[in-house]
């Protein structure tokens, strides 16, 4: 029971991570600078201080570059479909679930 609670708490602690619309006006700063000591703190309770801190860390650096757009730099991910590289669509599968052009 705690593994999928925690489970849930990490993933819950992800996704506010990458949408800041549930900061208020007045918390400065990206979500991430308050979430990745949530999550340092869920792992400092189940494996001890210097672990939580270790995670809390991992998951700042994973969490700080815009991966997406590094991704889109990179050529994008590949079309579903065909299983290569769409040209016409930088962003496919990034933003929403349309699928890439057929090609």
């Amino acid at each position: 029971m705690v593994l999928i609670a925690t489970a849930l708490a990490c993933a819950a602690l992800n996704r506010a991570r990458g949408d800041d619309r549930w900061m208020p006006d007045w918390l400065p700063g990206r979500a991430l600078y308050y979430t990745a000591p949530l999550i340092g703190a869920i792992a400092a309770i189940l494996g001890g201080i210097s672990f939580g801190a270790a995670i809390g860390a991992a998951f700042f650096v994973w969490g700080a570059p815009a991966w997406g757009f590094a991704i889109v730099a990179f050529g994008g991910p590949p079309c579903r479909w065909s299983g290569h590289r769409d040209t016409t669509h930088h962003n496919c599968g990034l933003r929403r679930a349309q699928p890439c052009a057929r090609g």
